[in-house]
């Protein structure tokens, strides 16, 4: 997934996904249990923390 350079592509990319998340749902497709395990998996596969912008300080 590094091949897709501009993380706000990966982040608009994570949004979609959420919203079939909450579509396979509705349908009865996957079970309401396992969305938030899917979601964190697809937000680690995306990575989408923005760059680091010069001047700011990280707050970990």
């Amino acid at each position: 997934m590094k091949n897709i350079k501009w993380y706000l592509v990966r982040r608009w990319v994570y949004w979609v996904l959420s919203a079939v998340g909450a579509l396979a749902i509705q349908q009865g497709w996957i079970d309401p249990a396992t969305v938030p395990l899917i979601l964190a998996v697809v937000l680690a596969a995306l990575n989408t923390k923005p760059p680091v912008v010069p001047g700011d300080t990280e707050e970990n």
